[in-house]
């Protein structure tokens, strides 16, 4: 595919309603529907083993974005902050969310866990942490 024709295919690919009210408050709300979609066919099409690990990881991204952020050691500096569930012998992403700046809802490192480990009470799973940088 030619450049020409990316762009072209790239300027009538649009995610979401910009008129909704919600996007004015979702800083997400353009990728939100893609994410589920990616992540509902990661869970279904992967087997969870026990040894689960909890991560940030940096994806890379060089614009202009609200919720950019810097993280010093990491390969990758900048780009958009996202926690991981993965397996640890595998590295298979099985959810993840990504930050974009401080939610009012629960503590942070309750909230995240909760929310990652939604869902996965009933197995028995060992869940290992690295050095999050909350």
């Amino acid at each position: 595919m030619s450049e020409d024709d990316f762009w072209k295919i790239s300027a009538c690919l649009h995610l979401a309603n910009n008129a909704d009210p919600e996007s004015k408050t979702n800083k997400l709300h353009k990728i939100e529907t893609f994410h589920q979609m990616f992540e509902t066919l990661w869970q279904r099409f992967y087997v969870l083993n026990c040894d689960l690990t909890i991560d940030e990881a940096i994806i890379p991204y060089s614009g202009r974005l609200s919720f950019l952020q810097f993280i010093k050691g990491k390969p990758t500096r900048w780009g958009i902050k996202a926690f991981l569930l993965a397996s640890s012998n595998t590295g298979y992403v099985y959810r993840m969310k990504i930050y974009a700046g401080k939610e009012k809802e629960k503590s942070r490192i309750k909230g995240l866990v909760e929310n990652m480990l939604q869902n996965l009470e009933e197995n028995a799973h060992i869940v290992y942490s690295t050095g999050i940088n909350f």
